[in-house]
Parts: C-alpha cells; structure tokens; sequence
C-alpha cells in the first residue's frame, strides 16, 4: 500500500514487492504501454455498455 500512496518507490526493494521495481524505458517502449492500456480501456468499456453497465457504478 505504501508505494501506491507515494510512500516508497519501486527503485529500491521492499518487502512483499517480488522483486518488481522501477526499470526506465524508452520513449517506444512506454508509448506502447499507453497504447496497450488505453486498447484495453476501450475493450472493457464496450463490455460494460454491452451488459448495461456505467463507468459510475
């Protein structure tokens, strides 16, 4: 919970993180993180309208 709060970073490890940590990446690389995210946004927004859903619920 403390990294997501901005207590800790991943540039260090911390207990309980698995060893996951902060990794700088090219420009590319995180444009295609974005791209693959905001695709995965839309996908699941079409799902919610399909059954009925809303964004608030």
């Amino acid at each position: 919970m403390e990294i997501w709060t901005g207590k800790r970073d991943h540039r260090n490890p911390y207990p309980g993180d698995h060893g996951i940590q902060f990794e700088e990446v090219s420009l590319e690389e995180a444009e295609a993180a974005l791209a693959a995210f905001e695709a995965r946004v839309v996908a699941a927004d079409k799902v919610r309208k399909a059954v009925g859903e809303t964004k608030a619920a």
